[in-house]
């Protein structure tokens, strides 16, 4: 799990500033409302265990960057950063010490609900982690 998580924030730093991130269970302080920021999560799904005395597993989840951005300023600013986020994780197969994580699917955005004079969209990137 851990080496999963690496591999996915690694790449995703590529694209963001490390700094501009919300990490899970980190400590993080939300920018002005005119600076944009990002929060991301590891959304993990079942395990298919090859045998049950194997720690061997193929594990699937989905990596969710929510994307909060300064309201009142319209969708362009938002869209296309996801969209540059979206590009680079696509077809991409990282590997983290003794893992191998694939991306799936095509990644997509969402646009969520504004909360907090903040104008708000996610983007999912569907994955697959094997041990290598």
């Amino acid at each position: 799990m851990l080496n999963t998580r690496l591999a996915l924030q690694t790449r995703l730093i590529g694209v963001v500033s490390a700094t501009s991130v919300d990490w899970e269970n980190d400590t993080f302080t939300a920018p002005a409302l005119s600076v944009p920021y990002y929060k991301a999560y590891l959304l993990r799904g079942r395990n298919d265990n090859m045998a049950l005395d194997t720690m061997d597993a193929e594990g699937v989840g989905i990596f969710q960057i929510t994307l909060l951005f300064p309201s009142e300023q319209g969708t362009i600013q938002l869209e296309t950063k996801a969209q540059e986020i979206i590009d680079h994780f696509v077809g991409q197969k990282l590997i983290q010490t003794d893992t191998k994580v694939t991306i799936l699917n095509q990644p997509y955005f969402t646009m969520l609900e504004p909360a907090n004079d903040r104008f708000i969209g996610a983007v999912s990137i569907p994955y697959k982690t094997t041990k290598i």
